[in-house]
C-alpha cells in the first residue's frame, strides 16, 4: 500500500515538474501572431534578445528583430558562447511557426530540405534554427540576413499545398545605432560611391566603392556615429580617429544628429590594388555604457576609365577619349565637310577676324552604351607641329559654343568636356588688321630694296655731272675770254 502511494506521489510530483517547467518555457517565449503564421520564439539563449517579430505581407514575410546590446554582450560572453556555439562556428536561435494540425511534413522545393515538425502545447510548428552569431576572426559577430523559402506542405491523407515563407533577421530600427565610414577630400566631399545607402550596419555593413586611381595624399577618413564614444574611436587597419563635431543627417523626414571623428590619410597602401577590405568597430556609448559591432566595407575598384581611339587616314589626325563607360562601348568621329551647315555655322559663330588655318570638323560620339563624369579628349596632330597654337570650338547640345586654345605638345592637344558633340579645329592665325598692315609694310620695304641703290647712284652720278658742267663751263668762259683778249 505504501509503495502504491509512493509511486502515486513520485508520479504527481514529476508531472508538476514537468508542468513547471513547460510553464516556465512558455513564459519565456515571444508568441506573435502574425496574418496565418503563428510564432513561437523561446528565449533560450538571452532573455530580451528579442525585440519585436513583425511582418510586411501575410504571405510569410517573417523579420525578427533583435536587441543590438544584448546581442552585443552575447557576442562577449564567451562563457556563454561555449556552451551553445555549434560546430560550424555559429550560435542559433530557435523559432517556432506553427502550421495546421493535420500537417506531416514540410520541405522545401528547392534542394528538397525537410523542416522538423515538433508538437508544443498539442499545436503543431515548424523548427527553423536561426543563426544569430557567427565567429569571424577572433570575434563573434551578428549574423544579419534573410532566406526565402518555397515550401510543398503535405497532409495526413497526401494532399499537397504551396506557400513562400521568408525568414529575416536583423534589426528593424537600425538607425539608432548606425556608423558609416567614409573617405572625403581636403573640403569635406564625399569620395567614392555608397552602395549601402544608410547609416547602419547591421545587414552586412555599410559599402563604400573606391577607385585604385583617385589620388588620396590630401584625403580623410569620416567616420560618422550614431552613439557618442568621446574623444576618439580606434579602428583596425586604420589607425585613431579625433571626434571633430556634430553633424545632422536626414533620414526621409527625420533628422538625425551624429558623431563625427577623423582622421588625415598616411597610409595610403590599401588604395594600390583592388580589393575588398572589412573594418570591425566595437561601439560603446560613453555616456550609457552600452555597446554594439558594426561591420564597414570598402570594396576598391581598379581605373573604370577606358581609352577610346579613331584615326582620320586622310588628315593624318587621332582622336582619343578617356571616360568611364559602360561595356561594349566604341568612340565614332564623323568628317564634317566645309559644305556641311553644322561647319558653315560654327565657322560663322566664329568670326573673330583671325585668319585661321583650318584644320577640320569632327562629329564625336560613342556608340552601344553611355558614359558618366568628365571626358578627356586628345587629338593627335603630329610632331611637326609641336608649338604651334590650336584652337578648337565645341557646339554643345543647348546651341551654345565653348572654346580652347591648346599649344601643341608632343604632336598632341587635350581637352576636357562634359558631353559629345561636334568640334571645330583650327591652327592660330593672324588677325586681317595684322595681316593688312603686314603685307604694306613688306611691299613697302620690297620697294625701297628696289628703289635705294638706284637712288643712290643716280644722285651720285647727277652731282658728278653737276661739277663736270660748273668745270666745263668754266674753262670754257676762260678759253673764250682769252681768244677776246
Amino acid at each position: 500500500m505504501l509503495k502504491t502511494k509512493a509511486k502515486v506521489l513520485i508520479g504527481i510530483l514529476f508531472f508538476i515538474a514537468v508542468l513547471c517547467l513547460f510553464n516556465t518555457n512558455t513564459v519565456n517565449a515571444v508568441n506573435t501572431v502574425i496574418g496565418d503564421w503563428n510564432i513561437l520564439v523561446p528565449n533560450e539563449i538571452e532573455d530580451n534578445l528579442i525585440d519585436e517579430i513583425s511582418s510586411s505581407q501575410l504571405n510569410g514575410h517573417i523579420v525578427v528583430s533583435a536587441n543590438p546590446f544584448v546581442l552585443w554582450n552575447l557576442s562577449k560572453n564567451t562563457t556563454k558562447l561555449n556552451a551553445i556555439i555549434s560546430n560550424d562556428n555559429k550560435v542559433y536561435l530557435s523559432i517556432y511557426i506553427e502550421v495546421e494540425e493535420n500537417i506531416t511534413e514540410i520541405k522545401n522545393k528547392t534542394d528538397s530540405t525537410k523542416f522538423t515538425l515538433e508538437q508544443i502545447e498539442g499545436k503543431n510548428y515548424i523548427k527553423y534554427d536561426m543563426p544569430i552569431l557567427e565567429k569571424k576572426g577572433s570575434n563573434y559577430l551578428p549574423n544579419y540576413y534573410w532566406t526565402k523559402y518555397d515550401l510543398e506542405f503535405k497532409d495526413s491523407v497526401n494532399n499537397i499545398t504551396e506557400k513562400d515563407i521568408t525568414i529575416h533577421f536583423g534589426l528593424i530600427e537600425a538607425i539608432g545605432y548606425g556608423s558609416r565610414l567614409e573617405i572625403v577630400d581636403e573640403n569635406d566631399n564625399y569620395v567614392g560611391e555608397d552602395t549601402g545607402k544608410t547609416m547602419a550596419s547591421w545587414l552586412g555593413g555599410s559599402q563604400t566603392q573606391i577607385f585604385t586611381s583617385y589620388d588620396y595624399s590630401d584625403a580623410y577618413y569620416r567616420l560618422a556615429l550614431s552613439q557618442n564614444v568621446g574623444d576618439s574611436i580606434y579602428i583596425d587597419k586604420i589607425g585613431t580617429l579625433k571626434y571633430t563635431g556634430q553633424k545632422v543627417m536626414t533620414f526621409g523626414d527625420a533628422s538625425v544628429p551624429y558623431y563625427i571623428y577623423k582622421m588625415k590619410i598616411t597610409d595610403t597602401s590599401i588604395f594600390n590594388k583592388q580589393q575588398n577590405i572589412i573594418f570591425l568597430l566595437e561601439i560603446v556609448d560613453k555616456d550609457t555604457k552600452q555597446g554594439t559591432y558594426n561591420e564597414i566595407e570598402f570594396n576598391i575598384l581598379g581605373d573604370t576609365r577606358q581609352t577610346y581611339t579613331v584615326n582620320d587616314e586622310s588628315r593624318n589626325i587621332g582622336i582619343s577619349l578617356n571616360a568611364t563607360t559602360d561595356i561594349g562601348v566604341s568612340l565614332k568621329a564623323d568628317t564634317i565637310n566645309e559644305t556641311d551647315n553644322t561647319y558653315i555655322e560654327m565657322k560663322n559663330v566664329v568670326a573673330d577676324n583671325k585668319d585661321y588655318i583650318w584644320i577640320g570638323a569632327y562629329d564625336i560620339k560613342l556608340v552601344g552604351g553611355d558614359y558618366e563624369g568628365d571626358l578627356v579628349i586628345t587629338f593627335d596632330l603630329g610632331q611637326e607641329n609641336n608649338g604651334k597654337r590650336v584652337y578648337i570650338w565645341h557646339k554643345l547640345s543647348n546651341g551654345n559654343m565653348e572654346s580652347f586654345n591648346e599649344v601643341v605638345e608632343n604632336g598632341k592637344v587635350t581637352i576636357k568636356v562634359t558631353e559629345l558633340s561636334p568640334f571645330l579645329l583650327a591652327y592660330e592665325g593672324q588677325t586681317i588688321e595684322e595681316t593688312t598692315n603686314n603685307e604694306i609694310n613688306n611691299e613697302a620695304t620690297a620697294q625701297g630694296e628696289k628703289d635705294n641703290t638706284p637712288k643712290t647712284g643716280t644722285s651720285t652720278n647727277m652731282i658728278f655731272i653737276i661739277i663736270l658742267a660748273m668745270l666745263t663751263g668754266g674753262i670754257t668762259i676762260k678759253i673764250l675770254k682769252h681768244k677776246k683778249g
